[in-house]
């Protein structure tokens, strides 16, 4: 242990160690009762974990260290700095229930690669061993022993999840009365050790059927599974009968996947069979393996298949679901306590949702699955007519009805859609992926003579699953409908046959507000218009989605501005920039590489291009290989598919092109790039039945004139805004 607290620590790698920053490196302490003159070694010898805050091990003085560094982020200096004040205000703690806290210190150094100094800070903590790989590892004696150092944290006034002066425990009775193995008292007095107790599993559950002790697993006459049975498996369950065993045979598989899932019977009782191999309990044999492979089993009632989609339930069933969700929820995380407290039969099915409903997560689940009103600003009918307008053609047979999947629809009541021109059909996609899915047919037309864009599927499952997360995506950004994206009318499901075939097929349909063309060209449009379109990306993100297709034909222009569209593919987002507004002066570190790679896209902040894109995939290397950008433009055709194979072809052509093209130094570009356009490469995969369309080459001092008109239009709007 580390007896002296020094005032200067040297920071040192051990030989082999990689850094992010300078080293060596003198920091200077930050506590007070620091020993003057003394400065002490501090090798870093292994990274634990790479985030905002770097985790090492090393030593201090030859004394076994673990230690925090963060250094660029103000947030993360922050951060480990509140962490330092909650060891001194646990002090009494440290080296019982907690580590040790050596020391906290500040200093500067360049980041590797850099000149300019950065700050970094640091904090020494205690080496107390590797964490817990699971709490099912420990036995009893264990879990009490972090339950009552638990209770230490809390009799001192702090919750153990983060620093809070205002918890207070109300524990007032002898701490090795933990009563493990049996019944948790109901007036336990303290909220947060029983959450901890819960989730050490320490008391016996009080569940109606018999825990047996041992578990024996067998699979069904005819099935296969990965490992050796039978196969015997110890409970970890607390409260367990002794001398016990059930027999678990399993009988269907589910999924194949890790975990896998099984369905079997526990003694005759039909049960589902969550079982992962390679873990730290029990123990079986893969098969083909000699070696014991730990095996875990989570052996659950069986409450048949799942639902396939919210929107084939009826209102009723779903009002059910969210009935049961309330339970549900409180079990599997008792750390989040529901705040519904009226009766749970008054959900307000088919009307407005109550404004102050008392549940976040209750209130969420019942918009994924629909059962309120929305209030759109329009009627919404209860059916749909399709029809084509004269002279139009479609796959499918119209006129075609369809039903509302909405609530709050108007019973009796029939709009008509009429399809008048095509926008895309039949076309393929792949989402930064070689893998290939069928996209929705995309008409325009009108909705009892409002102008829309509706989106059509049918036959494929996965498309159908697809436009359906696209449409949960429109009601999950609900208030951003109208100003951000487009408003969604409708969603409608019914059948038809496509022409050539008698038998009805299943089609669903998306009805959105029409918004205008996409954007050809984001350079091309003024500076205020392309920062209009980062802030829309903003506010999404600040809604918690990330846009994962950003991209001119994703965002179109009508008489109300920009909207952004294609909202497929939406993934959770934790935006790291707080601020409600992006400049277009940009920060020397910008948070989200997301709207860092929209903004770069559109080109608001002027980079040199160190990178040329093509198709899907980045080359550096090749670069000097590569013919300008704008002739590549010309010469990557659209209509072919964004696969490994095409990609290769492609760039093995563009490097031909380059050769040609600088083996004759005088030669006229615009002819060289009509001659290869006319004679393209084999394309392996080809995503439209359309011919592979080219664009036409706009010669440079064409293209040098366009930019000095962007750039002096920028410059105008610079100076209006000085002014």
């Amino acid at each position: 242990m580390v007896s002296t607290r020094a005032a200067h620590i040297r920071i040192v790698a051990a030989p082999g160690v990689y850094v992010k920053f300078t080293t060596p490196c003198i920091t200077e302490s930050r506590i007070g009762d620091s020993t003057p003159d003394l400065t002490q070694e501090l090798v870093l010898q292994k990274t634990i974990h790479v985030s905002h805050s770097t985790i090492y091990r090393g030593t201090l003085d030859g004394t076994p260290v673990v230690v925090k560094i963060a250094f660029d982020s103000d947030k993360a200096r922050l951060k480990l700095r509140n962490e330092t004040y909650n060891y001194f205000y646990m002090e009494e703690l440290q080296g019982s229930v907690i580590p040790y806290c050596y020391n906290c210190l500040v200093g500067s150094t360049p980041i590797k690669g850099q000149t300019q100094l950065s700050g970094i800070t640091c904090l020494i903590l205690e080496d107390c061993g590797e964490p817990v790989g699971d709490f099912f590892c420990l036995n009893s004696e264990d879990k009490v022993k972090i339950l009552n150092g638990l209770l230490e944290m809390h009799m001192c006034g702090f919750y153990h999840t983060k620093f809070a002066e205002e918890h207070v425990c109300s524990w007032d009775s002898e701490r090795d009365n933990w009563n493990v193995g049996e019944y948790c008292s109901e007036d336990f007095p303290c909220k947060g050790l029983k959450i901890a107790g819960t989730r050490l599993n320490i008391w016996r559950k009080d569940i109606g059927y018999i825990v047996a002790s041992q578990v024996r697993i067998l699979v069904a006459q005819g099935f296969h599974v990965d490992f050796t049975t039978p196969c015997i498996t110890n409970s970890r369950v607390s409260g367990f009968t002794p001398d016990v065993t059930h027999e678990l045979v399993l009988q269907e598989i589910i999924r194949d996947s890790e975990p896998a899932v099984y369905r079997g019977t526990l003694d005759g009782t039909p049960v589902v069979v969550k079982i992962a191999l390679n873990y730290d309990i029990g123990s079986a044999s893969k098969r083909g393996k000699t070696k014991p492979s730990a095996i875990a089993c989570l052996i659950l009632e069986d409450w048949g298949k799942s639902v396939e989609d919210f929107f084939c339930l009826k209102l009723e069933d779903r009002y059910v679901h969210i009935h049961d969700e309330n339970s549900e929820w409180t079990l599997s995380n008792a750390s989040t306590w529901c705040s519904w407290d009226s009766e749970r039969d008054n959900w307000n099915v088919g009307e407005y949702c109550s404004e102050d409903f008392p549940c976040k997560g209750l209130k969420n689940a019942g918009d994924r699955m629909n059962i309120w009103r929305k209030d759109v600003g329009h009627i919404i009918a209860s059916q749909v007519c399709i029809i084509v307008a004269q002279d139009f053609y479609v796959d499918f047979t119209t006129p075609c009805i369809t039903k509302s999947k909405a609530s709050g629809f108007t019973p009796d009541l029939t709009q008509e859609l009429v399809i008048q021109d095509e926008i895309r059909v039949g076309e393929y996609f792949s989402s930064g992926y070689y893998e290939i899915d069928p996209r929705p047919d995309v008409y325009r037309g009108t909705l009892d003579g409002t102008p829309v864009v509706v989106k059509i599927v049918f036959a494929s499952d996965k498309a159908r699953l697809k436009l359906r997360e696209e449409m949960n995506n429109y009601f999950a950004l609900e208030d951003l409908q109208g100003t951000v994206i487009p408003r969604c009318y409708h969603y409608v499901i019914g059948s038809t046959p496509i022409k050539g075939q008698t038998r009805p097929s299943d089609i669903e349909c998306l009805i959105l507000e029409d918004c205008g063309k996409a954007v050809e060209y984001f350079p091309r449009l003024k500076l205020k218009d392309r920062m209009e379109i980062l802030n829309k990306l903003l506010t999404i993100h600040m809604h918690g989605f990330s846009h994962s297709d950003f991209a001119e034909r994703n965002v179109v222009r009508g008489s109300h501005g920009y909207r952004i569209i294609d909202l497929e593919c939406m993934p959770k987002h934790q935006c790291p920039w707080k601020h409600n507004i992006v400049c277009k002066d940009r920060d020397e570190y910008f948070p989200c590489p997301d709207l860092k790679r929209a903004a770069d896209t559109m080109r608001i902040w002027r980079e040199a291009d160190s990178h040329i894109k093509v198709f899907i995939m980045f080359v550096g290397d090749d670069l000097e290989l590569l013919p300008p950008r704008e002739i590549m433009d010309c010469l990557i055709p659209s209509g072919i598919g964004c696969t490994s194979n095409n990609m290769e072809v492609m760039k093995g052509w563009l490097k031909e092109f380059k050769k040609e093209m600088d083996d004759i130094p005088d030669c006229n570009i615009e002819e060289l790039v009509l001659k290869y356009q006319a004679n393209p490469p084999h394309i392996p995969v080809i995503c439209s039945e359309e011919k592979v369309k080219f664009k036409k080459y706009i010669p440079k001092s064409s293209k040098s004139d366009l930019n000095r008109i962007v750039e002096n239009q920028e410059s105008q709007e610079k100076e209006n805004e000085d002014n």
